[in-house]
């Protein structure tokens, strides 16, 4: 049984949408039942880093970010 959950985090503007907060607390809550650890993905233009940050609160333990400008849409 895999006990890691990944959530792939969409965003808009420089604004995490709500659904990606919800999608990353739930991965949080199933890793808990199984041992592991909740991570996200952030992909996007340079500068996307600084969304990373946001996603601790809501149970991402590891955050895998690509960032290039080729990635801005």
């Amino acid at each position: 049984m895999l006990k890691n959950v990944l959530a792939f985090v969409e965003h808009r503007d420089g604004e995490i949408k709500k659904s990606s907060f919800e999608a990353v607390s739930h991965a949080h809550r199933l890793a808990q039942k199984t041992g592991g650890r909740a991570a996200a993905v952030l992909v996007g233009g340079k500068g996307i880093e600084a969304l990373a940050a946001k996603l601790a609160p809501f149970g991402a333990q590891k955050v895998f970010v690509a960032a290039d400008d080729r990635l801005e849409k």
